[in-house]
């Protein structure tokens, strides 16, 4: 399994050279899985020498029978699901859906990967959208003053469509959503701070049921 996530996070290992101590977690499964390799193979060594009077053909079968077990773990066992339904890493398989985006987060979350980070695929109005943590946070705040301030809520909503929905539709491209990620970071933060205060219940899980 460390071997899977050393493999996994490996195309960002430059970034985690390149920012020692923030990037340590992307460094640490590579290390992790290379140690691990070492101290399997100094441990294959030494059975080896413990068991060299056994048939060469049982300890084959021993072998492969073990091989066997671990993949039968992984794949049928829904390990690898865990990296292969991900959008972004080595193992990855799921990629942005291609449907136009005409608010704000959407267009910010498909902006480079290893900067607005996705989390999962979603669904908004039937189609498929690509969601990361900043157009969670900001659709819980949506949420959260539809709940307690609706009509407040509504006006925020409506003033929001005139403003920025003809703007939206003439933003393209990943750098501009990823500078538009940047730009709405502080908003991000603040609708974070609200939905602290004023949800009177888990917001994280407000910010998990958005785009179910």
């Amino acid at each position: 399994m460390c071997v899977v996530v050393a493999l996994h996070f490996g195309p960002y290992v430059p970034l985690g050279v390149m920012f020692p101590f923030e990037g340590l977690p992307l460094v640490a499964p590579v290390v992790a899985g290379l140690v691990f390799l070492s101290a399997l193979r100094a441990r294959l060594r030494d059975r080896g020498r413990e068991h060299a009077s056994i048939a060469h053909t049982w300890m084959w079968a021993a072998g492969i029978g073990g091989l066997w077990a671990i993949i039968q773990r992984l794949v049928f066992g829904g390990v690898f699901d865990a990296f292969t339904q991900a959008c972004t890493g080595f193992l990855a398989t799921q990629s942005p859906p291609p449907v136009d985006c005409h608010y704000l987060c959407t267009i910010a979350a498909r902006g480079p990967r290893w900067l607005v980070r996705p989390v999962r695929l979603g669904r908004r109005r039937g189609l498929t959208i690509l969601v990361n943590r900043q157009l969670m946070t900001a659709n819980a705040f949506e949420d959260l003053l539809h709940e307690r301030w609706p009509r407040f809520g509504r006006l925020c909503r409506r003033l929001y469509d005139w403003l920025a929905l003809p703007i939206c539709g003439h933003l393209r491209g990943p750098w501009i959503s990823a500078s538009l990620y940047l730009l709405m970071k502080p908003l991000e933060y603040l609708f974070a701070l609200a939905l602290l205060l004023c949800d009177t219940g888990d917001p994280e899980e407000r910010r998990s049921k958005m785009y179910r």
